[in-house]
């Protein structure tokens, strides 16, 4: 028989934990947790949590700040932000209201309404739409990206496979900066008012379609 152990410190300053066990159940809390050194089916939380080197091998629901170090999750959804560092990797879906940065990890499906920041070697492996503003460095997109937004920045060494811009309800021009990038396909824009501006060497190995190029 598996045991279950949970050891949660709480105060009204400090974040309650949950650290250096292995738990075979769910975390649900109100309020803010920290998780270390932990594996767990899922967790649910309205607040904050902080997760460093543990496991949630099913769903994370998270309703405001969660910030993963060095640990691995199945299923995300968040509504608030979303942060990922020290080699952490998300294997299933991803979705987000709100923010998400990511910094030299991992991600598969990805959905998010909001913004995307990729840093450090980040890389998405699956499926990625974003509705919002997506800056991007040192960091792959290893399928094409669905992305609704006015500005798009690639820069420092960054690859994209293919570009569809979704026109928005505005009609906004869509502007994409690469920098030292390369996007190994096509860029098309739905609108047909989309400029791409190419910086440093930057690349577009297929054809833009409904924008113009800018060489800097």
């Amino acid at each position: 028989m598996k045991k279950i152990i949970i050891v949660i410190i709480s105060c009204p300053i400090f974040f309650s934990l949950v650290c250096a066990i292995t738990i075979y159940t769910s975390v649900r809390n109100l309020g803010a947790i920290k998780i270390e050194n932990s594996t767990q089916t899922s967790l649910k939380i309205v607040g904050k949590v902080e997760m460093k080197k543990s496991e949630i091998t099913e769903n994370a629901n998270v309703i405001g700040d969660f910030k993963v170090f060095n640990s691995t999750l199945n299923d995300v959804k968040t509504v608030g932000f979303l942060e990922l560092d020290e080699n952490s990797k998300i294997n299933g879906d991803v979705k987000v209201t709100g923010k998400v940065k990511v910094f030299n990890s991992t991600l598969n499906n990805i959905k998010t309404v909001g913004f995307l920041d990729l840093y450090e070697n980040s890389k998405i492996n699956g499926d990625i739409k974003v509705d919002g503003n997506l800056f991007m460095s040192q960091s792959r997109i290893e399928k094409q990206l669905n992305i609704t937004s006015e500005n798009i920045e690639i820069k420092d060494n960054s690859y994209v496979k293919n570009i569809y811009v979704i026109k928005d309800k505005d009609n906004s021009d869509e502007v994409i900066t690469l920098d030292n990038s390369t996007v190994d396909g096509n860029i098309e824009f739905e609108s047909k008012l989309g400029k791409v501006k190419l910086k440093n060497g930057a690349k577009v190995t297929g054809t833009v379609i409904g924008g113009t190029v800018d060489t800097i």
